[in-house]
């Protein structure tokens, strides 16, 4: 039987298909002739000032051009494929290359009002491959500049919503809109500790949130991975991931390993699925559930696919099986590393 499982966000805004059949060759050649129309419009920038628009064009076509080409689908994922790292590099390189921080921001005001909307465009994907609050920054930039000019929509707040609830910046996720919006409380709970505070990070202890009771509230908390665990990464809406849970909770066996040594773990994504989690049964019976806070304070992880089984012991990670197969495969599992219970 083959491991099913759901490539967590991995298009940006909308599917995109894959090219069947792409290679290593193919992404070579993609990265050159970008890195060739990079050159070319670094030097039309400084010797040809005439249409700003274009150049922002060119600048924005070149960012995009490969997140495009080198995305997937989930009937098409495979593990040893999977082009997120790839991707995020390339993507902060770029971004890094054709915008500077300081070029970004002092010609906000003055730059034309479609050159302003690609850079927020530019900004929006550079944070959406990277997961990286420095790129945030840019993305906000642009979004007080289309404030500042009454020009910014409902869409724009919803891009950056999604950005800083991604990237666990839920005060700023909860200020965009007013106290009375309706159905915030479905989209971030209310925060209940200092969240600009940061939790200790180490091999053996990680930051994550866990949600208070009735899933109404949310606080920072500390995730301890000294001695042997078992770490799932999963999504509620991954139909994949929710088979595992609940092949788990309905084994005795398996639930009993969870419950003594589980972690049940939701990679940063645009939701919190808070209402999805609401009509789940409780998790205690099989571990303990928590959201994890920056991927990359889990940089080891190979793959964001969910569900995917992680043993970790003394906090380094020394087994990954990606995708779930049947009870017995997660038996088999945690049998290599000696992770049973004796009937």
């Amino acid at each position: 039987m083959n491991a099913v499982g759901c490539v967590q966000e991995l298009t940006y805004q909308r599917p995109v298909q894959a090219i069947a059949g792409a290679t290593a060759l193919r992404g070579a050649l993609l990265v050159g002739i970008f890195t060739a129309v990079f050159l070319g419009l670094s030097s039309a920038v400084t010797a040809t000032p005439t249409d700003d628009n274009h150049k922002e064009r060119l600048r924005h076509d070149i960012l995009l051009g490969y997140p495009t080409h080198h995305s997937t689908t989930d009937h098409q994922y495979k593990s040893d494929l999977y082009p997120t790292r790839q991707t995020s590099n390339w993507v902060q390189d770029t971004f890094d290359r054709l915008y500077s921080a300081d070029d970004f921001a002092s010609e906000l005001g003055s730059v034309s009002h479609e050159t302003l909307r690609l850079r927020f465009s530019a900004a929006s994907t550079a944070v959406f491959f990277t997961h990286s609050t420095r790129h945030l920054r840019f993305l906000e930039r642009a979004f007080d500049e289309l404030k500042q000019r009454e020009a910014s929509t409902a869409s724009d707040y919803r891009v950056l919503f999604k950005h800083y609830i991604r990237l666990r910046e839920f005060r700023k996720a909860a200020q965009l809109f007013p106290d009375n919006w309706p159905g915030l409380s479905d989209h971030i709970p209310q925060i209940t500790d200092n969240d600009t505070a940061q939790a200790p990070h180490s091999v053996e202890s990680r930051p994550v949130w866990r949600l208070g009771e009735n899933h109404s509230t949310m606080a920072r908390s500390t995730l301890d991975l000294s001695g042997t665990h078992v770490v799932v990464t999963f999504d509620p809406k991954c139909s994949a991931s929710m088979q595992a849970v609940e092949a788990i909770r309905n084994n005795r066996e398996l639930s009993s390993i969870f419950r003594l040594q589980g972690w049940f773990l939701i990679p940063p994504s645009s939701s919190l699925s808070i209402p999805t989690l609401r009509e789940l049964p409780s998790f205690a019976p099989i571990g303990q559930l928590a959201f994890i806070d920056k991927r990359s304070q889990w940089s080891e992880i190979p793959s964001w696919s969910t569900p995917a089984f992680h043993i970790y012991i003394d906090g380094n990670l020394v087994d990954v099986m990606v995708g779930w197969k049947s009870e017995e495969s997660l038996r088999e599992f945690l049998a290599k590393q000696r992770i049973m219970v004796t009937e």
